[in-house]
């Protein structure tokens, strides 16, 4: 059998550092995203590399991706209510300040695309652990071969090369494009070599 992702949505929690009355929850379950939420975060400029969808399509992309949400919790003592479906989104006690998703064949190939955290939670160690959350399922991937991410901000690429352990390519293409160098991407790896001696 192929290793797939987690069929039970996998979450993770952060208690607050201030030890406020608030937790900070990362879910892999779609039916708790608000597309509401989504298409007004996308629609703002501090999201440049995204733009708003209408309802059908941003449902069609959830479904056909693994998603995270990152959520606040607040006075929901150990238990978590779910919504009825993706157009939904949280229950009252929680609510959506971040995303991220991974378009996959689900065994060798992985892009990450879309990744946010509102700018009212930047700054707050919120967005590392959104994609600690996202490597913890990677890793998990025994056939991976393939890992892309683009940015067109070299510090972003550096903070990601730290958090996911992949790798700079440079400018191969324009925005950057990051790959996993990993020892099952033999091929990748030349291609990499004779476009590095032709530059």
């Amino acid at each position: 059998m192929p290793n797939l992702p987690p069929s039970t949505p996998k979450t993770w929690t952060r208690p607050s550092k201030d030890g406020e009355d608030v937790r900070f929850l990362v879910s892999m379950d779609k039916s708790l995203l608000s597309t509401a939420i989504l298409n007004e975060e996308f629609g703002k400029d501090y999201i440049y590399w995204a733009k708003s969808l209408p309802e059908e399509e941003l449902l069609m992309a959830i479904d056909s991706s693994i998603c995270f949400g990152l959520y606040t919790m607040t006075n929901c003592g150990n238990k978590m209510k779910t919504a009825a479906s993706a157009s939904t989104g949280p229950s009252p006690q929680m609510k959506q300040i971040g995303f991220a998703r991974l378009v996959t064949d689900n065994v060798t190939f992985f892009y990450l695309a879309d990744v946010f955290v509102i700018p009212e939670y930047q700054g707050t160690g919120l967005g590392t652990f959104l994609i600690q959350c996202v490597k913890e399922v990677l890793d998990g991937m025994k056939h991976l071969r393939r890992f892309i991410l683009m940015t067109r901000d070299k510090n972003t690429g550096g903070y990601y090369e730290k958090l996911l352990d992949v790798k700079t390519l440079d400018y191969l293409i324009t925005p950057w494009l990051k790959l996993d160098m990993g020892q099952n991407n033999v091929n990748l790896r030349k291609l990499w070599s004779r476009w590095q001696r032709h530059h």
